[in-house]
């Protein structure tokens, strides 16, 4: 190659690979806003040990209206059904018509009860275009009255009538369950795992839920009722 072409080249390609560099950046950002990446700084997901076949941590919480119970209270001698989320979570709040069909479908065969964990967008960590859209912007949550009132959104504004306790502040059933953002489990009655779904946003799945709640039911000879179509 003549020598008087090497320095535009070469300037052509650093111009060319600067160029890419933005396009990737602005791809990436787009896939941020999104919520499809989280920045590293801000996710909590973790796996967690509980598999199926596992005792169900038995934690104390508060329900929405106030009292106080125990997990365990639920699965004395019914199947539970345990999902975990907060409003500030896009996809979460996108299966709430799925989660809302399943409930009239089984509520009369099996125990359910959402957990309000913590925020899984507070405007004072990261923020997405869905929740601005959707006009569900606030701060993380700094008391226990607090979330009670990030809760609210989830039952009065987006009408959520599956029944709804509130996790503690230090988080107890979030981390006993590694429920964070989202997260369902289908409980034995006395106490038994029978389902773990995969972890938010991509693993939740009521769908699947649903498949194996019915196959639980099935399987334990429940006497079969009329459902409700929802």
């Amino acid at each position: 190659m003549p020598s008087r072409w090497r320095r535009p080249l070469i300037g052509a390609l650093v111009v060319l690979a600067a160029a890419m560099g933005a396009a990737g950046w602005l791809a990436y950002k787009k896939l941020i806003e999104k919520g499809f990446i989280r920045y590293n700084k801000w996710d909590r997901r973790v796996r967690g040990k509980l598999r199926t076949g596992d005792q169900a941590p038995d934690v104390e919480l508060t329900r929405y209206f106030g009292s106080t119970f125990r997990l365990s209270s639920l699965w004395a001698k019914r199947p539970v059904v345990l999902v975990f989320g907060s409003c500030t979570c896009p996809p979460f709040r996108k299966k709430i018509g799925d989660l809302r069909g399943i409930y009239a479908r089984y509520k009369e065969e099996a125990e359910f009860l959402t957990v309000y964990v913590s925020e899984a967008h507070p405007d004072d960590e990261w923020q997405t275009e869905s929740n601005r859209k959707d006009r569900i912007v606030f701060n993380r949550p700094r008391g226990f009255e607090e979330r009670r009132q990030a809760a609210k959104i989830l039952v009065e504004r987006l009408e959520y009538d599956l029944p709804v306790a509130i996790d503690s502040m230090d988080d107890q059933a979030e981390a006993a369950y590694a429920a964070w953002p989202e997260r369902m489990y289908v409980v034995a009655a006395g106490g038994r795992i029978v389902y773990r779904g995969g972890l938010g946003p991509f693993g939740f799945d009521p769908q699947e839920m649903e498949k194996a709640l019915a196959a639980h039911l099935t399987a334990g000879a429940i006497p079969p009722r009329l459902r409700k179509l929802g």
